[in-house]
């Protein structure tokens, strides 16, 4: 399953960077191990056209401090891609 995620350019760039390798994320789309992100690089509210590709690796529901409903997701810095931004 591929999964298409709005992303704040702050956590996105930690991510393309290699030092944050999760996620939290409302459970609503029914995430699953092996599962593909396309995370979108977003700035004040709008898309940078920078792409991030991911997969998967590890979810939980029940760490302690996340909110009902929602998720943590791992995925592993070897899978990512980052798409350069629209000049």
């Amino acid at each position: 399953m591929l999964h298409y995620l709005k992303t704040e350019a702050e956590y996105f760039d930690a991510a393309a960077r290699g030092e944050k390798n999760f996620t939290v994320r409302k459970d609503d789309r029914g995430f699953k191990v092996g599962d593909y992100l396309v995370k979108m690089r977003f700035k004040k509210g709008h898309f940078t056209g920078a792409l991030m590709f991911a997969k998967v690796s590890y979810k939980t529901n029940f760490p302690a401090g996340v909110r009902k409903g929602y998720v943590v997701l791992g995925f592993k810095t070897k899978h990512i891609t980052v798409v350069e931004e629209w000049k």
